[in-house]
C-alpha cells in the first residue's frame, strides 16, 4: 500500500511537470551544444620577502578550464565546467598524477518562470557582484571561488534583484541512499554547518549610473572548545557607480556586525574613487579603507571580505589579499595612476599606492605597479607586470619578526601572463 501510494505521488508529480514545462522537441535536446574554455599561464619572478640576499623563486602557474553549455528553448540552461590548476613541475616526476581536475561550475538554470523575468539557478555556480569588493569569483587565484547552492533572480533590465543561499561547509560529507541504524547521518546531534545567505539589488539610474546594495549573513554553527559558535556575521553594503564619461565616480560603504567566537564584530569598509577619461587616457585617484582591530581589543574591528576578488585591489603584489588575518590592524590605501591605450592593440597602467594601518598612523609602505598588455583578440592577451614595494617600519617589523633580521630591502615581483578565453 505504501509503495503504491509513493508511485502515485511520483506519477502525479511527473504529470504536473510535463504540463507546466514547455515541450522540447528532439532537435532542442540534441542541437546547440557549446564548448567554452579558458587558459591562463603565468611565469613569476617572486622577490616579495624584502631581502636582496635571498633566492628569488621562479615558478609558473597554470589554470585550464573546459566546459559545455546547453540551452533548451528559452526556459532551461545547463552548464558544467571542469578545471585543472597547477604549478609547473609540482608532481615531482613526469609519470606522477596528482589528479587536480575538479568541477568549478555545474548547474541548471530555470528561466522565464511564470513567464516573468525570473530565473532559478541550482547547483555549483560562480557569483560576481558589483566591483567585486565583497563577493566575486577571484579569477587571479589558481582555484576560482564557487558556491554550492541556489540563486533566485529577477531582472527587468532597469531593476535586478537576487536572493542566494550557499553551503560553505557541510558536516555531512556524503549521504548514503539507504537508511539504516548505524548510518553516519543519524549520529549527528546538532547542526554544525557553515551557511551563507543574502540579497543583492541593482537599480539603473541612467545608461552610465547605477546604485547597488548587498546584504549577506554567514553562520558557522560549529563550536570552539568553549562551546561558542565560530561565526555569526552580517555584512551590509551600498554602492554608487558612474562610468567615466568623462568623469567616473565609485563610492562604496560597508558595515559588518555580529559575533566571532563570542567577540562582538564592528567593522567597516569605505571606497572613494574618481576617474577622468580623455580619449584613450584615464586618470584615477582613490582611497580604499578597511577598518582594523587595536591590539588587546575585546572586539573584532577588522573588516573581512574574504569572498572578494582581492587581486583587483591593494596593488598587484598581493600583500593584503589576506588583510583580515595577516594584517589585523586594517589597511588604508591611497592610490593614483593612469590607464592608457597608446596603440591599436596595446595598453598600459601605472599606479602608485601608499599603505598605512588604521592605528596610530603606522605605515606599511609604498608600492608602484606597471603593466603593459598586448591584445591579440578581444579575449586573448599577453600581459607583462611589474611591482616594487618600499617597506616602512610596520612591514619591516612584521617580516623580521617572522623571518629574522635583514628584511628591509625593496621587494620586487615580475610576471608574464598569457590568457585566452575561448
Amino acid at each position: 500500500m505504501k509503495g503504491f501510494l509513493m508511485t502515485r505521488i511520483i506519477f502525479s508529480l511527473a504529470i504536473v511537470l510535463l504540463t507546466i514545462l514547455p515541450r522540447a522537441n528532439s532537435n532542442e535536446l540534441t542541437d546547440g551544444w557549446k564548448l567554452n574554455g579558458y587558459v591562463q599561464t603565468i611565469p613569476f619572478l617572486d622577490g616579495r620577502d624584502f631581502s636582496n640576499k635571498t633566492y628569488m623563486p621562479i615558478y609558473t602557474s597554470m589554470k585550464l578550464r573546459l566546459g559545455v553549455e546547453k540551452s533548451v528553448g528559452d526556459y532551461l540552461d545547463f552548464n558544467v565546467q571542469f578545471q585543472n590548476s597547477r604549478v609547473f613541475g609540482q608532481e615531482g616526476a613526469i609519470t606522477t598524477n596528482n589528479s587536480h581536475i575538479f568541477m568549478i561550475q555545474g548547474y541548471l538554470e530555470f528561466k522565464n518562470i511564470l513567464n516573468q523575468p525570473l530565473s532559478l539557478k541550482v547547483g555549483r555556480y560562480q557569483s560576481d557582484y558589483g566591483t567585486g569588493r565583497f563577493i566575486s569569483v577571484s579569477p587571479w587565484n589558481y582555484v576560482e571561488r564557487a558556491f554550492d547552492g541556489f540563486k533566485l533572480k529577477y531582472d527587468n533590465k532597469d531593476l535586478m534583484l537576487e536572493a542566494f543561499y550557499a553551503k560553505h561547509t557541510s558536516e555531512t560529507k556524503s549521504q548514503n541512499g539507504n537508511a539504516f541504524p548505524t548510518a553516519n547521518i543519524f549520529k549527528q546531534t546538532e547542526y554544525n554547518d557553515y551557511d551563507i545567505a543574502g540579497l543583492f539589488g541593482e537599480k539603473k539610474l541612467s545608461d552610465d549610473m547605477k546604485i547597488q546594495a548587498l546584504g549577506y549573513m554567514e553562520l558557522n554553527n560549529a563550536k570552539n572548545a568553549e562551546g561558542v559558535k565560530m561565526l555569526e556575521r552580517f555584512t551590509g553594503t551600498v554602492s554608487f557607480l558612474k562610468s567615466a564619461d568623462p568623469l567616473g565616480v565609485t563610492v562604496e560603504l560597508a558595515y559588518q556586525g555580529g559575533k566571532n567566537q563570542g567577540r562582538n564584530i564592528a567593522a567597516y569598509l569605505t571606497t572613494v574613487k574618481l576617474d577622468y577619461k580623455i580619449s584613450d587616457f584615464t586618470l584615477t585617484i582613490a582611497n580604499d579603507k578597511h577598518s582594523g582591530t587595536a591590539p588587546n581589543s575585546g572586539e573584532v574591528n577588522t573588516f573581512n571580505n574574504y569572498p572578494a576578488a582581492k587581486h583587483r585591489f591593494f596593488g598587484l603584489m598581493d600583500y593584503f589579499t589576506t588583510a583580515s588575518t595577516n594584517y589585523p590592524l586594517g589597511v588604508d590605501d591611497y592610490y593614483a595612476g593612469f590607464a592608457w591605450k597608446f596603440a591599436q592593440d596595446w595598453n598600459m597602467t601605472l599606479f602608485g599606492h601608499q599603505f598605512i594601518s588604521n592605528k596610530e598612523a603606522l605605515n606599511y609602505g609604498s608600492e608602484i605597479d606597471l603593466t603593459i598588455r598586448y591584445n591579440l583578440d578581444k579575449k586573448i592577451f599577453v600581459e607583462f607586470g611589474n611591482g616594487i614595494f618600499l617597506p616602512d617600519d610596520l612591514m619591516i617589523d612584521m617580516f623580521e619578526s617572522a623571518l629574522g633580521p635583514g628584511h628591509s630591502d625593496p621587494a620586487l615581483v615580475t610576471y608574464l601572463r598569457f590568457t585566452a578565453r575561448l
